[in-house]
């Protein structure tokens, strides 16, 4: 059995089918039920990239942090389980390595990192 980080029971959305755009590639997800604080790596991925999220529930909330410096840099989906999407773009002068999924309340979650080959070749960011 495929369980998550939160030590409870799969999600929904555990085997979740991201439909990638022509050039993107799945860097890295997570899925859950329930309440959850947990991380992707996202070191060397480059400048640009997006999130793809996706969640449902009554009281689930799903904060995507991209950097400690605040709210500005969170992406917060809405959670009716249709699949929400959003270009990032970070300062490499002010690397960061990994991206914090923030969950609060009951439902089902997943998150994903999507890096696009073609964007952060054209704007010099790796790929």
């Amino acid at each position: 059995m495929q369980g998550d980080e939160t030590g409870e029971s799969p999600g929904i959305f555990d085997d979740q089918d991201w439909q990638l755009d022509p050039g993107d590639s799945l860097w890295g997800d997570v899925s859950g039920r329930g309440s959850v604080e947990t991380t992707i790596d996202i070191a060397g991925i480059g400048a640009y990239f997006a999130v793809h999220a996706r969640c449902l529930g009554d009281d689930v909330v799903v904060d995507v942090v991209y950097a400690a410096d605040g709210p500005e840099d969170a992406f917060t989906p809405v959670c009716d389980g249709v699949t929400n999407r959003q270009r990032v773009y970070l300062d490499p002068a002010d690397p960061v390595n990994q991206i914090t999924i923030q969950v609060s309340g009951a439902g089902d979650w997943a998150v994903a990192v999507i890096e696009n080959e073609e964007i952060a070749a054209s704007v010099g960011s790796g790929g």
